[in-house]
């Protein structure tokens, strides 16, 4: 049972801490800035997590972390969501170190059976020897997104595979078209590596359609229903061991709230934080986070090409 003194004096004390909603929502309104948004929404920059949290140990051990409230969950039941294009050519020392998902909340539960659910993924290689992180300026090395939102206007025409594509140089390089397949609209980005247009224009040349899956390994049953839009799942290895978040986003996303998982120094421990609580009532939040189905999360993934 969870004591619910402790987890309503840690939802006052996360409050207190928040960032106002005026923050979070011009945070959002950036997304129309392609990579900025999706760092934005995906991986929770500009997201400030709160210090307060309330742990959840990990279902295979058990144990309760002796420093913060704890609620005892069922065994989780990971789930699979296709990721659909991948890069089939990749310069040498770089390898994957993220990964998210993207589905729609306003037609049914997350992760719900129809097809229609999964709305877009993206991927990020890095050199070796940097690490994703969730916060700061965008990464050196590449990103592909499935479905997200395109640059605006300006750019180059070119060719990708004898489709049209549009090439839009500036910090970065990238390079978005309609794939041919499913009519999916792509978006390939290189940050901070040597020769970017030529590798942008290569890489985007070489992608094809997969078949791999990425396990979601962290749900939220029940969101209130003025977020019920789309929800984005993210997972990256992190110093301790992983990072994975849900994002919850209103159908405009002018509301939204995340929830951070975070290996912690135990093996089979580890803690969950509530972003943005001032967006929530008290009982949304004990709902959410009583309600959360989240395990460690499979990176056997981690450092492919």
């Amino acid at each position: 049972m969870v004591d619910e003194q402790r987890i309503s004096d840690a939802y006052e004390a996360i409050a207190g801490l928040a960032p106002s909603p005026e923050r979070v929502r011009a945070g959002i309104a950036a997304r129309a800035r392609v990579h900025r948004q999706r760092r934005l929404l995906l991986a929770g920059a500009g997201v400030v997590t709160a210090g307060v949290a309330v742990g959840v140990p990990l279902a295979a051990g058990g144990r309760r972390g002796a420093q913060m409230p704890v609620a005892t969950l069922p065994p989780p039941v990971p789930q699979d969501a296709p990721l659909q294009y991948t890069p089939s050519w990749f310069p040498p020392g770089i390898s994957e170190q993220f990964r998210s998902v993207r589905f729609d909340t306003a037609q049914g539960p997350l992760l719900g059976p129809q097809p229609r659910a999964f709305q877009g993924s993206t991927r990020y290689w890095l050199p070796d020897g940097v690490h994703y992180t969730a916060a700061g300026a965008e990464p050196p090395g590449v990103m592909l997104a499935v479905n997200e939102v395109p640059p605006e206007g300006g750019g180059e025409t070119v060719d990708i595979g004898g489709l049209p594509g549009n090439l839009l140089v500036a910090d970065t390089a990238s390079v978005e078209w309609r794939s041919g397949e499913f009519g999916a609209n792509l978006l390939l980005t290189v940050s901070g590596l040597p020769d970017p247009v030529n590798l942008a224009l290569r890489m985007a040349r070489s992608v094809v359609y997969t078949s791999a899956l990425m396990s979601v390994t962290m749900r939220s049953p029940w969101v209130p229903s003025r977020l019920a839009g789309y929800t984005v799942a993210a997972v990256h290895p992190a110093a301790n061991g992983w990072r994975q978040s849900l994002t919850h986003c209103s159908a405009t996303g002018g509301e939204v709230v995340q929830i951070v998982a975070e290996s912690g120094s135990v093996a089979d421990e580890f803690t969950i934080h509530l972003a943005q609580p001032g967006t929530l009532t008290t009982a949304e939040s004990r709902r959410m986070l009583t309600g959360l189905v989240c395990t460690a999360p499979d990176l056997s993934w981690v450092g492919d090409r």
